[in-house]
């Protein structure tokens, strides 16, 4: 266990190939009942497939997509001759005794029933979560561009738009932002959920009486205006967050100060207050050219995950649910944001 414990990672060797996008992204994120036994959740993961593709499965509590994102783009470009930094010295070959080593486990009888039922109970788990994986290949960054629009301003309004297809309204929205900027920064929140935000859906949802009767259709120009305008607040509301003038962590840090000095401001306990931070959209944007696809869990009951990667040419977003909400379905949801976006696209377009 000491050997494990100080390894920096586990690498899985998966036998099989994963027969679709669905499929590998499950693997990655929480893997089958056939291959969780390959897999060793509290450290970084390798995971290598029978088809020879290979992805990365991190510990979250480590660090985040960025500085993972970092890691794997100076990796990539070293094996292809790029980097511009110092490369690594080649190994030439291992030397006799050098090689991968057999951790035998010894596992005491009485152990055997504990350990019989935790694999029971982690193949069950590897049910509880749904995927569903939209490879968009209508438009992407280029032609978002051309629009003068944000590239991932517009993609957030696009989901904003996909829920409130499904759900009839706006909702609390998380959206990943890296604080790099300062020392040991982590992570903010951009509230991607906002007045301009919900003006655009009103617009967008005019034309659909079938799911918002009693809106007046709005005219094309007036469309592009309210997504023009919610686009260019999502923007500002970026620029806050990652100039360290978001609100999520600091009203984090006053809560805790709050329980360490044994007092309960009555806003902690304001049940508007606790909605506004019961995310139903959490969303990140890794987008990097050699990445293919990005996931991670819902962080509410009915929440819709969505890690997403906008290309020069396309998009990919995938969105993972809990099987048991009574709300969430990512099958519906990639319907919708397939729908969305061909929407904005003929908004836009000649």
């Amino acid at each position: 266990m000491g050997d494990v414990d100080g390894a920096l990672l586990v690498v899985c060797l998966d036998a099989d190939a994963p027969p679709s996008w669905n499929h590998r992204s499950q693997e990655v994120l929480h893997a089958s009942a056939k291959t969780v036994g390959n897999r060793w959740f509290d450290k970084h993961q390798v995971i290598a497939c029978g088809a020879g593709s290979v992805s990365l499965l991190f510990e979250h509590s480590f660090g985040d997509g960025a500085a993972w994102n970092r890691w794997l783009e100076a990796a990539t470009a070293d094996m292809k001759g790029e980097i511009s930094l110092p490369r690594l010295p080649e190994v030439s070959s291992l030397g006799a005794g050098s090689g991968p080593k057999a951790l035998p486990f010894e596992v005491p009888p009485a152990l055997e029933p504990a350990l019989a039922t935790a694999r029971r109970e982690a193949e069950e788990m590897t049910r509880t979560c749904r995927t569903a994986i939209l490879q968009y290949g209508g438009y992407g960054k280029q032609r978002i561009k051309q629009w003068k629009l944000s590239p991932d301003g517009l993609v957030q309004m696009a989901m904003q738009y996909a829920y409130a297809r499904l759900h009839g309204r706006i909702a609390p929205t998380y959206e990943s932002c890296a604080m790099l900027s300062f020392f040991h920064g982590r992570t903010e929140v951009i509230r991607s959920a906002h007045a301009p935000g919900a003006a655009m859906v009103a617009a967008l949802l005019s034309s659909q009486e079938a799911v918002r009767p009693g809106y007046t259709p709005r005219s094309k120009g007036d469309k592009q205006a309210a997504i023009r305008a919610a686009v260019a607040h999502q923007g500002s509301v970026s620029k806050l967050s990652g100039q360290g003038l978001g609100v999520d962590r600091h009203f984090l840090a006053l809560s805790k100060m709050a329980q360490r000095e044994g007092v309960a401001p009555a806003m902690f306990g304001d049940e508007e207050f606790g909605y506004s931070k019961t995310w139903r959209l959490s969303t990140s944007n890794v987008s990097t050219p050699w990445n293919a696809c990005f996931n991670f869990g819902p962080v509410t009951d009915h929440c819709y995950g969505i890690g997403y990667l906008i290309h020069e040419e396309g998009l990919v977003l995938n969105t993972t649910t809990w099987a048991a909400s009574s709300e969430a379905d990512a099958a519906a949801m990639r319907t919708s944001l397939q729908a969305s976006l061909d929407e904005l696209a003929a908004i836009f377009d000649p």
